[in-house]
């Protein structure tokens, strides 16, 4: 039996344009903003991946096969609870 055809869902959104890239003053910004806002998570926007030749361990390891976080100190696998709570937490402080 034929599967039946679905009913468009609208038009496309139009295009996107001019869209300017974040500027690396913005970047470090909402990087200190992350940090002040989520101490139990800082610096974890520049975790590094996983087995990554480092001059200076960082602070967060990336595993890109599992997806998920370590953090490098004490193997630590960061819950996608904890990263949501975090997420919130830095939210919050956004609306307010």
């Amino acid at each position: 039996m034929p599967l039946a055809k679905r009913k468009p869902l609208g038009s496309l959104l139009p295009p996107v344009k001019d869209v300017p890239a974040p500027t690396p003053e913005y970047l470090d910004r909402l990087d200190a903003t992350w940090d002040a806002r989520v101490p139990e998570l800082r610096d974890l926007n520049n975790a590094k991946p996983l087995g990554s030749e480092q001059p200076v361990p960082p602070y967060w390891w990336w595993d890109e096969v599992h997806r998920r976080y370590i953090r490098a100190s004490d193997g630590h696998v960061l819950t996608g609870k904890q990263l949501r709570a975090g997420f919130e937490k830095f939210l919050k402080g956004e609306r307010k």
